[in-house]
């Protein structure tokens, strides 16, 4: 047997066995452009820091972990939409008036572990994954639903599914509601998978572009829309769209793993 090895199941019936692939000069990721499988997944996983895939906590790998994806779980922090003296979004403003108009709109919440709250038919809202996560400059990520859930109608993202190279961060979950009746969960809940991209190196990580508007928290976040360079063009403010000008928009609230 060369690349196969045969062997027997309990009933006597022969199975085949692939043996592992060799780790090539570019190790077990595979060639640019390649889906992540769970093994490349678990070889990034306890890979170099400037290679590694960091994801925290990381609860029960044996649950999570499947052929080309890992299951993230829902943290403890929601933004839920106010609707009641609210006609519409204007995102033709300005910054400072768009931005004030999305706190308006939107509030944050906390629900404890052992507590839940209830997505009703056609709302919407915003929460966050329990876990962390660091990638290097060579994988990007997607962050999709789960088929169990999905089929009661619940979706987990509208549009942000795509995760750049080099992003560090949680990871948000756009929750909606497409069923028929209201759907009850908390925190802990296995909510969506992240499926892992092999490519090149990128030149410029998410953390290092001029604006990059939602890495590095520890938390939910509301939509930065006002940050963006022709808004900012539109309100007469910072013209360059450059970091510095950039940062200096970010709450004070925002805070980074130690040592990251």
């Amino acid at each position: 047997m060369s690349k196969d090895e045969q062997s027997l199941e309990p009933n006597g019936r022969p199975i085949q066995m692939r043996l592992p692939r060799q780790s090539g000069a570019e190790g077990r990721s595979g060639q640019a452009g390649g889906l992540l499988s769970d093994l490349d997944i678990l070889e990034r996983l306890v890979g170099k820091d400037e290679e590694g895939i960091f994801v925290s906590p990381l609860i029960d790998p044996m649950v999570q972990l499947g052929p080309s994806s890992l299951d993230l779980h829902l943290g403890t922090e929601l933004c839920t939409t106010r609707i009641t003296d609210t006609t519409h979004l204007d995102l033709t403003q300005d910054k400072d008036r768009l931005a004030e108009e999305v706190k308006r709109y939107v509030e944050k919440r906390r629900i404890a572990p052992d507590e839940f709250f209830v997505l009703h038919p056609g709302e919407f809202a915003l929460g966050a994954t329990l876990e962390f996560i660091r990638l290097p400059r060579d994988i990007a990520g997607r962050l999709e639903g789960r088929s169990s859930l999905g089929r009661l109608g619940l979706q987990i993202h509208a549009t942000a599914g795509f995760v750049d190279p080099g992003f560090e961060g949680i990871l948000t979950f756009e929750f909606i509601n497409a069923g028929r009746l209201p759907l009850k969960f908390g925190p802990g809940l296995r909510l969506g998978q992240i499926c892992f991209f092999k490519m090149e190196e990128a030149q410029i990580g998410y953390l290092d572009k001029k604006v990059s508007k939602y890495g590095g928290r520890l938390g939910v976040e509301v939509s930065q829309l006002h940050r963006d360079p022709e808004i900012l063009r539109k309100g007469g403010g910072d013209k360059s769209g450059d970091k510095s000008a950039s940062r200096l928009d970010k709450p004070s609230t925002e805070r980074r793993i130690p040592g990251t």
